[in-house]
C-alpha cells in the first residue's frame, strides 16, 4: 500500500510554487485517456488488493490519499510560517509552542515543517487505512 502511495505522490510536482496550475489539474481532471496515470492508479489498487483490502473501499482510500497529497502540495505553496501566532503569541500560546516545537523537530531531521508534516500526515493516513481495513474496524459485516 505504501509503494503505491509513493506512485500517486511522484504525481505531485516537488516545487508546486513553480507550476500551481498543476494541482489544479491534478485535482479536477479525470485519468480516463491518460495511460500513466491510470498505470499508476492501477499499481495502487493493485498493491490494496494484494493487501486484502475490501474491494469497496479502494477508491475511497485513493481518494483520500489523493486528497492528502493535493492538500499538502497546496500547503507548499503557503508561507513556512503561515501557523505561527506572531503578533499575540501571548493569546495562543499551545500554538505557539506547538508551531515552536514542529519547527525544531524538523529542523534536527534537516527538512521544513511542510516536509516533516507530509511525512507524518502521510504515515497517520496510511497507518489508519491499513487500520480500517478489517470490517469491524469500519462498522461493517
Amino acid at each position: 500500500m505504501a509503494r503505491g502511495c509513493d506512485s500517486l505522490g511522484a504525481r505531485v510536482p516537488r516545487n508546486p510554487r513553480s507550476t500551481p496550475g498543476i494541482i489544479a489539474a491534478l485535482a479536477t481532471l479525470p485519468v480516463d485517456g491518460e495511460p500513466e496515470s491510470i498505470a499508476d492508479y492501477n499499481r495502487i489498487a493493485e498493491a490494496f488488493r494484494r493487501d486484502n483490502y475490501p474491494e469497496h473501499r479502494i477508491v475511497p482510500a485513493i481518494i483520500a490519499i489523493e486528497s492528502f497529497i493535493i492538500g499538502s502540495a497546496l500547503d507548499a505553496l503557503a508561507p513556512q510560517d503561515n501557523l505561527r501566532p506572531s503578533r499575540e503569541p501571548a493569546e495562543a500560546e499551545a500554538l505557539a509552542s506547538a508551531e515552536a516545537a514542529a519547527r525544531d523537530h524538523a529542523a534536527a531531521q534537516s527538512e521544513t515543517v511542510t516536509e516533516s508534516s507530509f511525512e507524518f500526515g502521510l504515515h497517520a493516513l496510511v497507518s489508519g487505512l491499513r487500520a480500517a481495513s478489517t470490517p469491524a474496524t469500519l462498522g461493517e459485516h
